[in-house]
């Protein structure tokens, strides 16, 4: 038996968080690496939450699996700049730790706070890092860490403007549906014991769901209620939201399948007549590799508009799949919703 001491192991490292669309795309491009090189074995950093535990763990391809302690930046609250530091220099003492022990032959990060630590740890280390921009708009983790990167990755060639472009590679997103074979609209339907007589719509709020389109999907039905005698749903509520949207759908005698999350998303999407989605990079990419037409909502905060711009370019490339309905107008009149869904049927 080969002795393991005098094993050489090939290692890549994978950073990401807090979210699925930043993991999920990370997993992915580990995945793709796996793929063309299956000597190699694939570490990986996120946060300490439970979602990023969840979908890191799901994955059984990742051998040294590293959740870091690391909140987001605090900004205003400076009550938690303490706390805050103190994790920040653990997660890169950590991270130094690991990636020396290790030593992966390269770091790859689609992006999150949880990047910068670790990709500081490598750039100390002298490991070279590749950084993955999914978005059009680059998130402050990605921005920050670009001058450390030996080559940066982006899906949209609006982002090209942010960056050095000697850097820049435009690139497919890293979706994990590319190899898959698409079953047809009435496969996908009789797989699911849906109706090939009624319009399906497919709602997906993201990793973590969204309590906005539910919300606006309910008060579009309750206030049209002959809307439900001609769909059935497929819909992704994500784990905040406690209504019983089973018995909901029930009530109104619509054929609905509910369900918090599921990375599975393939037969629901080749079922769709209409995708209703926020717009994350990934939704918007798998939008598109279905074909499948689609009313996207982006996400607005005060803190963050980025999906405006994701939608935008979205709809710029396939404006015969897109149309964008910005959440003030659904607030201001409770009939756009219906009319994007009545338009599309």
């Amino acid at each position: 038996m080969e002795n393991k001491k005098n094993v050489k192991y090939h290692r890549i490292c994978f950073v990401a968080g807090k979210s699925g669309g930043h993991i999920l795309p990370c997993i992915t491009l580990a995945q793709q690496m796996l793929n063309k090189h299956p000597q190699y074995e694939v570490m990986f950093f996120s946060t300490a939450t439970a979602l990023d535990k969840q979908l890191v763990n799901s994955s059984a391809i990742i051998r040294h699996y590293i959740p870091l302690t690391l909140q987001a930046f605090p900004h205003k609250s400076i009550v938690r700049y303490p706390k805050f530091l103190w994790h920040l220099v653990s997660s890169f003492v950590t991270s130094f730790y690991y990636l020396y022990k290790l030593k992966p032959e390269g770091v790859i990060s689609t992006g999150g706070h949880i990047s910068i630590p670790v990709c500081l740890a490598a750039r100390l280390l002298k490991i070279p890092i590749e950084l993955y921009e999914l978005n059009v708009i680059p998130g402050k983790a990605i921005k920050f860490l670009a001058p450390f990167a030996y080559k940066i990755w982006i899906c949209f060639e609006q982002s090209t403007s942010y960056f050095p472009g000697n850097r820049c590679t435009l690139t497919n997103y890293p979706m994990k549906f590319t190899d898959y074979k698409k079953l047809s609209r009435e496969d996908a339907l009789a797989t699911i014991q849906f109706s090939p007589q009624r319009k399906t719509v497919v709602i997906l709020g993201g990793s973590q769901g969204s309590l906005f389109i539910n919300a606006a999907m309910r008060q579009t039905l309750e206030n049209f209620p002959q809307l439900a005698q001609n769909i059935q749903i497929i819909h992704q509520t994500g784990a905040y939201d406690t209504t019983d949207w089973q018995s909901f759908y029930a009530s109104m005698d619509l054929p609905a399948l509910v369900f918090s999350y599921s990375d599975e998303l393939a037969t629901y999407y080749a079922a769709a007549d209409i995708v209703m989605c926020r717009s994350g990079a990934g939704t918007l990419a798998e939008v598109s590799f279905f074909d499948k037409p689609c009313i996207t909502i982006p996400l607005e905060t005060a803190t963050t508009k980025h999906q405006v711009d994701n939608a935008v370019a979205a709809a710029q490339t396939r404006p015969d799949l897109f149309t964008i309905v910005k959440q003030e107008d659904i607030d201001q009149d409770r009939k756009t919703l219906h009319n994007a869904i009545t338009s599309l049927l």
